[in-house]
């Protein structure tokens, strides 16, 4: 009789630990293997000829420092988009680069981040380098966007950089904007209960000296 009581507690048990373990994985496996991201940068040997091939013969950065020193094709090499992509360099200075021809004009443009890239997908980037140790630095938002979660990646162009790991790091935290119940609190008398009782008040004092 005890014997056959073990046997049922260890098979409930063992029915519970199968349970839990099934769980952890179901939730693991697609978190882990999850569509992302993934950066290959493409550097041009004659920065001149690569602005030709580009349709950058006359373009004027907006930083007014020239032609730039290097010039790179960015790759989304991943399976995954990457959000709100933007790059910075440490030890220089970098900007993307496209060209919008409308079939009439052909100009070059230099917005400060890439809203989607899509798998497969380039963007061109300029780099100008103040240092003899420079980095490309990639910044993206991961999926899925509602969280905001900001990483970067460092790349080295010349010089020497801090071995990388494998997975992005996560950006500092940004400044989000002053808490809600904070901002009452220091505002309160712009909001609709400090007007409300304002009002309550000037109707009480003049309730109050009518019936003096």
């Amino acid at each position: 009789m005890f014997s056959s009581v073990g046997i049922g507690d260890w098979a409930t048990w063992a029915s519970a630990v199968i349970a839990v373990v099934s769980a952890v994985v179901s939730v693991w496996w697609p978190h882990r293997n999850r569509r992302q991201a993934g950066w290959f940068v493409l550097d041009y040997d004659n920065v001149g000829q690569a602005m030709l091939m580009h349709g950058l013969e006359s373009w004027t950065p907006h930083n007014g420092r020239g032609t730039p020193d290097r010039l790179f094709s960015v790759l989304n090499d991943g399976d995954g988009d990457g959000f709100n992509v933007s790059f910075t360099v440490d030890g220089g200075e970098a900007a993307i680069v496209t060209v919008q021809d409308n079939g009439i004009n052909r100009a070059a443009v230099e917005p400060s981040n890439v809203h989607v890239v899509a798998p497969g997908e380039t963007v061109l980037v300029a780099v100008w380098m103040d240092s003899d140790d420079v980095a490309l630095v990639i910044h993206w938002t991961l999926q899925p966007t509602r969280l905001g979660r900001r990483v970067y990646r460092r790349i080295r162009v010349q010089g020497k950089i801090d071995r990388q790991p494998w997975k992005p790091l996560p950006e500092p935290e940004h400044d989000r904007g002053m808490n809600l119940t904070l901002y009452r609190l220091t505002h309160f008398r712009e909001t609709r209960l400090a007007h409300r009782l304002s009002r309550l008040k000037r109707n009480a004092i003049s309730f109050l000296r009518r019936n003096r």
